[in-house]
C-alpha cells in the first residue's frame, strides 16, 4: 500500500503530527507499541508560562501558547469533549530573595506581565504555608494528556491508520526516493519515539539528554476543596473528588521505567514543606521526558536520507510546545513550509 507518512510512535509529538497530516489530507500510517516507555501516559499536562529559580517566562510563550489553546479548542470540538482547561497556577515564594526578585522582574516589560501579580502571606492558612507569599502567572492551564492520547488513538484506528506494534528498524527498507516498511511504501518515515529515539540508527547522534521523572497519585479525603494548581518546587495538581497527582523530580542517570523510593521521598518531602493537610498515595509512576542538549523541540529530515525525519525533543513542556511544533512539521512536510532554525535538526550538524 502507498500512503504519503509513516509516524512512528503516538505519543503527544506523533499525535499532533498525525492529526495535522490527516487534517491536511495526507494518507498517514502511526506505528505505536502501546507508548511504552512514554512520558506522555505519565505527564502531568500542566502548562506553567513561569518556570525556574528566575522566574523566566518560557521561550517563544505568546506564541505557543496561543497556538496549544486554539488546537486544543478545534480537538476538543471535533471528538466533543474537553481537553484542554485554563486553571489557576499558584507559585509560593520560597524565601524573601525570591520575592524581590519577583518585583524586580514584573517591573519589566513583555512577556513578564505573565507573572501575573503577588498575593500576600496567610493566602489559604488551612491547606497550605505560605510565609512569603505567593504569585499566579498568567496564562497557565491543564491538558488532560491521558484522554487527548485515547480519543486520538480512536481517531486512528476508525480510519483504519493505526497499527499497534513495535517498529524494527531492520525491517525498514529506503529504496530510491521511498521508505519501505512491511507492506508500506511511503515518501517519509518521520519518528516521534521519544526517549527511544537514542537507540534509532539514523538519528542517534542528536544530543540527547532524556530524563526520567516520577509522579504520586495521591487521595486525601477530609480536604477542602482546591481548585488551583500548587506549586513550591513540587507541584500539586488537584483532580476533582480528593484526589491529587503530584511531582515531580528530574534524574539524568538511571533511565528507565521503574518508580523508585528515593524520587518518592524527595517528591513527599517537597509536598510537606508546603501543604497543611494529610493525604495516602495511591499511585505511583514512572516515565522519560524526550530532552536534548538545548532543551528545544527537534525538528527536520536527515541529511543524507530525504525519507526519513524525526520530531522529538518536546520534554516537560510538551503540552505547551507541541501543537505550534507539531503544525509546524505537518506544513513543512505536506505543504513545503519552513522549519525555525531554533528548532531544526540541522543546528547540531
Amino acid at each position: 500500500m502507498t500512503i504519503d507518512f509513516i509516524i512512528v510512535g503516538q505519543g503527544l509529538a506523533g499525535s499532533l503530527l498525525a492529526w495535522n497530516l490527516i487534517e491536511a489530507g495526507c494518507k498517514v500510517l502511526v506505528v505505536d507499541n502501546n507508548h511504552t516507555g512514554s512520558a506522555t501516559m505519565v505527564g502531568a499536562g500542566i502548562v506553567n508560562p513561569i518556570t525556574g529559580p528566575r522566574l523566566t517566562p518560557c521561550w517563544r510563550l505568546e506564541q505557543l501558547l496561543a497556538e496549544s489553546r486554539r488546537v486544543y479548542r478545534i480537538l476538543g470540538a471535533q471528538m466533543g469533549t474537553t481537553f484542554y482547561r485554563e486553571k489557576e497556577l499558584v507559585r509560593f515564594f520560597t524565601n524573601d530573595a525570591e520575592r524581590t526578585l519577583w518585583m524586580q522582574k514584573r517591573s519589566g516589560s513583555g512577556t513578564n506581565r505573565y507573572l501575573g501579580s503577588m498575593r500576600a502571606p496567610g493566602w489559604k492558612p488551612d491547606i497550605v504555608a505560605d510565609p512569603f507569599g505567593s504569585f499566579s502567572p498568567g496564562g497557565s492551564g491543564h491538558l488532560d494528556m491521558g484522554s487527548l492520547i485515547a480519543n486520538l488513538r480512536k481517531y486512528f484506528e476508525n480510519r483504519g491508520c493505526l497499527i499497534n506494534e513495535k517498529l524494527n528498524y531492520t525491517e525498514v527498507i529506503l529504496e530510491n526516493s521511498m521508505v519501505k516498511w512491511k507492506d508500506y511504501q511511503a515518501a517519509k518515515m518521520i519518528f516521534c519515539e521519544g526517549y527511544a529515539a537514542k537507540d534509532n540508527p539514523w538519528f542517534q547522534w542528536l544530543p540527547y539528554k532524556p530524563a526520567k521523572g516520577e509522579i504520586l497519585d495521591l487521595e486525601a479525603s477530609s480536604t477542602p476543596p482546591i481548585h488551583q494548581i500548587l506549586n513550591r518546587g513540587k507541584w500539586l495538581l488537584p483532580l476533582g473528588q480528593g484526589r491529587f497527582r503530584a511531582g515531580s523530580n528530574y534524574c539524568w542517570d538511571t533511565i528507565d521505567d521503574n518508580p523508585t523510593g528515593t524520587a518518592k521521598e524527595e517528591i513527599l518531602s517537597g509536598l510537606k514543606s508546603f501543604l497543611k493537610f494529610p493525604f495516602e498515595i495511591s499511585g505511583h509512576t514512572a516515565g522519560i521526558r524526550p530532552v536534548v542538549r538545548d532543551y528545544k523541540p527537534v525538528l527536520g529530515i536527515h541529511q543524507e536520507f530525504s525519507q526519513l525525519g524525526i520530531f522529538n525533543g518536546l520534554g516537560s513542556k510538551g503540552a505547551l510546545m507541541g501543537p505550534f511544533f507539531a503544525a509546524q512539521m505537518a506544513d513543512y512536510l505536506a505543504k513545503n513550509g519552513d522549519i525555525d532554525k531554533e528548532v531544526n535538526l540541522l543546528r547540531f550538524i
